[in-house]
């Protein structure tokens, strides 16, 4: 069974530029993680997205990371630890990011399994 966030805002300190660094940008983050089917209708036999979505905050709003990648691999494995997951998919957009030129948005996707 696939959950997923989608959309996740965020301002952060992420990239390996100096003002990236001083000044913030917005990111967007979805993640998409597997659990076994459901057996009931308990928030015990699956994975809490409240929870998931405090951990991703947690990770985006209070580390700093240079890359992209990086951040994308520390959400993914940090989901893929919960014991109830079996796969995770992490998508990590920087909104309008400093490039010398028009471009909406750039990211990262990471992918892992148990």
């Amino acid at each position: 069974m696939k959950v997923f966030l989608k959309g996740m805002e965020f301002f952060a300190y992420h990239g390996v530029n100096k003002e990236e660094k001083i000044l913030g940008q917005r990111f967007k983050v979805d993640v998409e993680f597997y659990v076994d089917e459901v057996k009931g209708d308990n928030i015990d036999n699956t994975v809490s997205y409240s929870y998931v979505y405090k951990l991703v905050r947690e990770i985006v709003e209070g580390k700093n990371f240079n890359l992209m990648e990086s951040l994308a691999k520390e959400i993914g494995n940090a989901i893929l630890a919960i014991d109830k997951v079996k796969e995770v998919l992490v998508k990590v957009i920087k909104v309008s990011p400093p490039i010398d030129g028009i471009l909406e948005e750039a990211g990262v996707e990471y992918r892992k399994k148990k």
